[in-house]
């Protein structure tokens, strides 16, 4: 039976506010409209409101001049244009300058326009492509009007002008102004700075400026559009201008289009070294991204044609197929089935290589927990070869502390529990910085060392932006009992299905240690609006047991805690689930029951 009190698509709620969808939309990225959604990375993701949160939504925003009146944006197009008017309001504001600095819109005016090379601070390696990207997004556009020559920075890079002489350009380009772009990123906040400056006399005839958070990059740009557009005082020949390129409105689809670009001006295609491929490939492989992986398909399979015999490319392949499964992108059997008919291959030709023994232990590791393969014991012997015959190589050591990670969690053994610990450190002396060493923060915080969990996980971050990280510090101060900052953590989570229902789940056990009945029920029936039959999020029985418990549901819990524990396939993990039990506060008012122990002992309890 459909909830009368649920708005179940943009329609619903665009009717319910009398609105059209794209205002809704956008009054929820600006004015906060209560929205959410089941996946914002997926195209068939669910978007869905409460009548109830938005009628006190309106009750607080009563008296906004957007909420009082259509405002006249709303009878714009909002969609990804929106970058490219800002780039066409840019090069408008460029050609309106006349010598006593007065402006006016006059396309008689022989306007030329160098692009200078972007600016930009506080943008770590591997987030160049967003300044990149909508740079980029700007030429294209400007370099739509016919009455303006647009000088790319392309061709001032080319020609080395790191410091570019402004004199120069306009006998070697024949250029009268330039355009000088500024990007400041600050934590999750985006500023845009761009100016007009006249070579002649080096006078700036315009700024515009804007800042918003780097989710909201629509908004920003259409705030630059707004604010050039009073400076122009005209919009009579914008009309007849196309502003739709065709791109999505989708953040996140987006980000990936300036990822996937970023990566593909990076190619050089006449580049027939199968080692100089292998390497490049490499790169983009460990950056952990769907996008950067395919790309690494690419280069490993450019490498294979150039040289059959190559086996590291085949490694490098099969490693790629691996990562479909490891982060679950696309996880098929397929994939795993390809990965070691690529290894095979490799192994004909040469298999003396870390990277070979890595692969194929994860592919024995993922035959063994993915379709139930006895392959366990396989991985366990590679492993302490592996490390034997390439001692510095550090993901050997992470595998094999998490063979014995997996050990543990079917036998209960301490030694094993250890020696995961021991061999993890190993992996984190050789390579500090890297994702790998997330389990080595999970072992210290089941160990109840969370000081240094802590430390691990902030080693990760100072080396790459880690969600994973970051939510697994959210995971260690909720058992070291800082509910605080872990309640702060979570509720930043709005990304993957998998972070955003895990983050759901620790704020209802965070409720529950408070006491907070309230809150739990509402975020109980988030749970169950926001998680599909279909999904299944990994230990959600034993999530949902706590919250039950920690309330006193005592019945409810139990036949969660039960329903979790009986799977046959918490067998290889029970040990390591009972040592989150231990560490769960929820669970403290009921260690003593038989009935409990009964479920937690079920294998003969902690040894």
């Amino acid at each position: 039976m459909r909830n009368e009190e649920i708005l179940d698509s943009w329609k619903a709620i665009s009717e319910y506010l009398d609105r059209d969808t794209r205002t809704c939309a956008r009054w929820e990225k600006e004015l906060d409209l209560p929205v959410y959604r089941i996946d914002k990375d997926s195209s068939r993701s669910k978007v869905f409101a409460y009548k109830s949160e938005i009628d006190e939504w309106l009750k607080e925003r009563a008296n906004h001049r957007e909420i009082r009146k259509k405002p006249f944006l709303e009878k714009r197009w909002l969609i990804i244009g929106l970058i490219s008017a800002a780039a066409l309001f840019l090069v408008f504001s460029a050609a309106i300058f006349i010598a006593n600095g007065k402006f006016s819109f006059d396309y008689s005016e022989n306007l030329s326009i160098a692009i200078l090379p972007f600016e930009n601070s506080n943008f770590s390696e591997y987030e160049q492509y967003i300044p990149e990207g909508i740079s980029k997004e700007i030429f294209n556009n400007l370099s739509r009007i016919n009455n303006i020559k647009i000088i790319p920075s392309t061709s001032l890079q080319r020609k080395n002008e790191s410091n570019v002489n402004l004199k120069d350009l306009i006998e070697r380009f024949d250029v009268n102004h330039v355009l000088e772009t500024k990007f400041e990123k600050n934590e999750n906040k985006l500023k845009i700075r761009v100016q007009l400056k006249r070579i002649d006399d080096d006078n700036i005839i315009w700024t515009v400026e804007s800042e918003d958070r780097l989710e909201n990059i629509f908004s920003l740009q259409e705030d630059i559009c707004l604010k050039i557009h009073k400076k122009l005082n005209s919009n009579s020949k914008m009309a007849a201008l196309p502003i739709n390129n065709g791109k999505t409105q989708d953040y996140a689809a987006y980000d990936n289009y300036l990822k996937g670009n970023h990566i593909l001006s990076k190619s050089d295609s006449e580049n027939t070294d199968p080692w100089s491929l292998y390497n490049e490939g490499k790169y983009y492989q460990g950056q952990w991204t769907q996008e950067s992986n395919e790309f690494a398909i690419n280069l490993f399979s450019r490498a294979i044609e150039i040289d059959a015999n190559f086996a590291p490319a085949y490694t490098g392949l099969a490693r790629c197929y691996v990562n479909y499964i490891n982060f679950n992108w696309d996880a098929s059997e397929q994939r795993l089935t390809k990965a070691e008919e690529l290894l095979k291959k490799a192994e004909e030709i040469n298999t003396e290589y870390c990277e070979y023994y890595a692969t194929r232990i994860q592919v024995y590791l993922l035959k063994y927990l993915w379709l139930g393969e006895d392959t366990k014991e396989k991985a366990f012997e590679l492993a302490q070869v592996a490390i034997k015959k390439f001692p510095c190589h550090a993901l050997s050591y992470a595998l094999l502390g998490y063979c014995h990670y997996l050990r543990f969690g079917e036998n209960g053994d301490e030694s094993d529990f250890n020696k995961a610990i021991e061999f993890n450190k190993e992996s984190y002396f050789l390579r500090p910085y890297h994702i790998n060493n997330i389990r080595l923060a999970e072992l210290f915080a089941l160990n109840r060392d969370y000081d240094e969990a802590l430390t691990v996980c902030e080693g990760i971050q100072g080396g790459e932006s880690s969600l994973m990280a970051e939510y697994l510090k959210g995971e260690i101060f909720y058992y070291m009992g800082d509910l605080d900052k872990s309640e702060a953590i979570f509720q930043q989570f709005d990304n993957s299905l998998d972070f955003r229902i895990g983050s759901l789940f620790y704020l209802g056990m965070i409720a529950a240690q408070r006491g907070d009945t309230e809150e739990v029920e509402r975020l109980i029936q988030k749970l169950k609006v926001m998680a599909p039959d279909e999904f299944k999020f990994y230990g959600q029985e034993l999530k949902f047991a706590s919250i039950y418990m920690g309330v006193g549901n005592k019945e409810l819990g139990y036949k969660c805690l039960e329903d979790f524990f009986n799977k046959e396939v918490m067998d290889n993990t029970r040990y390591i689930n009972n040592k989150y039990v231990d560490l769960d506060k929820n669970f403290d008012n009921f260690r003593e029951e038989e009935r409990f122990k009964s479920i937690i002992n079920n294998k003969g309890g902690m040894k």
